[in-house]
């Protein structure tokens, strides 16, 4: 069995590119979290290619998709993948797809659900990336387990598996039809990723609980640190327990996600419960990563000589 392609995604606090770039060195691929500011994705555009050429990833949400492009055009960059993220109508997800098919290999699309996942295959993505509740920001109700044997048993393109992924866990995705995985909060305190102080302490001490998720009342699930912009997480709690409309709730969610300062949401999933243990022991992402795909690789051949635990046997 081939082993698991790796995508980083930089966690929520960094728009540091070393992190990124790191990833590419190692022969996994960082994913650049685009900026709705023009100027400001040209430059992190052209800070990636100098080292990696084509070889890394955006990911794009509507926001951000028409600065990505005039980015990409101007700089007469193509990139290897682009995640398409957040909520899309079909209309738009289609709109998408075909605004950034000639800027990219393959595009990607971020699925929470099943349904997404259906409107993606019909938008024509090349792939999927199934998100798990476990992840940070915004995620569906199912657990990443369930929607990735969801996702591998129902269609027929790649999909890769987001969400509280350790390193014994990785072989399980890979085991249960996973081309690919993508790390965020587990790799956050690698030493590429620039954390500042105390925050660094707090994220060292993490075991997962520490999350919680926004707007499950109006249909909507967004996980973020509980404690940090407390002030915000009490604003929008207000807002779901008052029934507010759900259309203006993720609204305002977002602009408080992409504009307001230090201290905003701080999207983070359970993911962080790996990152102490990750960085004491591995230090760098190159040797993270390295972890990860020795032990994926050893628990793989340990399945494959166990009948017990072969597909479809009894116990499987």
């Amino acid at each position: 069995m081939r082993p698991c392609a790796i995508g980083i995604l930089p966690p929520s606090h960094s728009g540091d590119l070393d992190l990124l770039v790191a990833a590419g060195k190692a022969g996994e691929l960082g994913i650049l979290r685009a900026s709705a500011s023009p100027g400001l994705v040209k430059n992190q555009i052209r800070r990636m290619s100098e080292p990696l050429g084509t070889r890394f990833g955006v990911q794009v949400t509507l926001r951000s998709l028409d600065a990505t492009v005039a980015a990409l055009e101007s700089l007469g960059n193509r990139v290897d993948l682009i995640l398409i993220s957040g909520e899309l109508s079909a209309l738009e997800l289609a709109g998408c797809v075909g605004t950034l098919r000639r800027h990219c290999t393959r595009i990607f699309r971020e699925a929470v659900s099943e349904d997404e996942a259906e409107a993606a295959l019909k938008a024509g993505v090349d792939g999927l990336v199934a998100k798990g509740n476990e992840a940070g920001g915004r995620v569906g109700s199912e657990t990443l387990f369930v929607l990735l044997q969801r996702l591998c048993s129902r269609f027929p393109i790649p999909v890769w598996a987001f969400g509280g992924i350790g390193p014994h866990v990785a072989a399980a995705c890979r085991a249960a039809g996973a081309q690919g995985i993508v790390l965020q909060d587990e790799v956050t305190l690698a030493e590429e990723c620039w954390t500042p102080e105390p925050l660094r302490s707090r994220l060292a001490a993490m075991d997962g609980t520490e999350t919680l998720c926004l707007g499950e009342s109006l249909n909507y699930r967004y996980r973020v640190h509980r404690q940090e912009g407390a002030e915000w997480i009490r604003e929008l709690q207000q807002m779901e327990s008052r029934g507010a409309d759900r259309e203006i709730f993720v609204r305002r969610l977002e602009e408080i996600s992409e504009t307001i300062a230090e201290p905003g949401l701080y999207p983070m999933g359970q993911g962080i419960a790996f990152a102490a243990r990750l960085a004491a022991r591995h230090r760098n992402l190159a040797g993270i990563l390295r972890a990860y795909r020795s032990q994926a690789a050893d628990n793989l051949r340990l399945q494959a000589s166990h009948p017990a635990l072969v597909e479809n046997s009894d116990f499987a």
